[in-house]
């Protein structure tokens, strides 16, 4: 069976949409659901459900869907190991950001990225902090942005010092308020965020 359709599927799931499973996959929207039909029949089990407000994963998919990724990831594993043999290196970087991150500073790191690792492709998936780390875990990206403090069971690599402020209008009754007293009233206070990159391996 086509790993193709594999990845489509995967990709379908981790979207939420056939279309844009598709664009991503550079399928046409009927050749992504013919596929996942195809896998349908094959196993005689219901992959997807369709409802108003899209599609979403079936129970039957959630028991096959660990072994689906592990085949898919595999499949990769195997590609860059020939890649490199052959002098190299290419695949798919799976990557989770966050939104602030993926329309500021992330553009620039990419564009430097593509300049040396020309032949790896990045597959960029945004969500909130939470769900970056249940990706993680779960292997559905390869490496992903964090705000720190976080979770201790990732291999992390601080990239970005940010400084969070609190912006008041003018006139507000504590525009000159000390520091401690704001402290004391808001129970919050300026701080500094790391923002770093989390990967179960190593984060390019």
């Amino acid at each position: 069976m086509s790993i193709r359709k594999y990845i489509a599927y995967l990709r379908t799931v981790e979207t939420g949409s056939i279309t844009q499973a598709a664009n991503e996959l550079g399928y046409t929207q009927s050749a992504v659901s013919k596929m996942i039909s195809d896998l349908e029949q094959d196993w005689q089990v219901k992959l997807l459900t369709r409802n108003h407000s899209g599609i979403e994963i079936s129970s039957d998919g959630m028991v096959l869907l660990p072994t689906i990724r592990e085949i898919v990831k595999d499949y990769e594993d195997l590609n860059f190991a020939v890649s490199e043999l052959h002098g190299v290196q290419s695949g798919t970087l799976r990557l989770g950001c966050f939104t602030s991150l993926a329309v500021s500073l992330l553009p620039e790191i990419l564009k430097d990225f593509h300049q040396t690792y020309p032949n790896i492709q990045i597959q960029l998936i945004t969500g909130e902090y939470y769900e970056i780390s249940e990706w993680l875990r779960r292997g559905a990206i390869d490496c992903g942005f964090l705000a720190i403090p976080a979770s201790n069971d990732f291999e992390t690599t601080p990239i970005l010092h940010d400084t969070m402020v609190a912006i008041l209008p003018n006139g507000h009754s504590m525009e000159n308020a000390p520091f401690s007293q704001r402290i004391t009233r808001w129970r919050t206070r300026p701080s500094s965020r790391s923002s770093s990159c989390r990967t179960r391996t190593s984060c390019a």
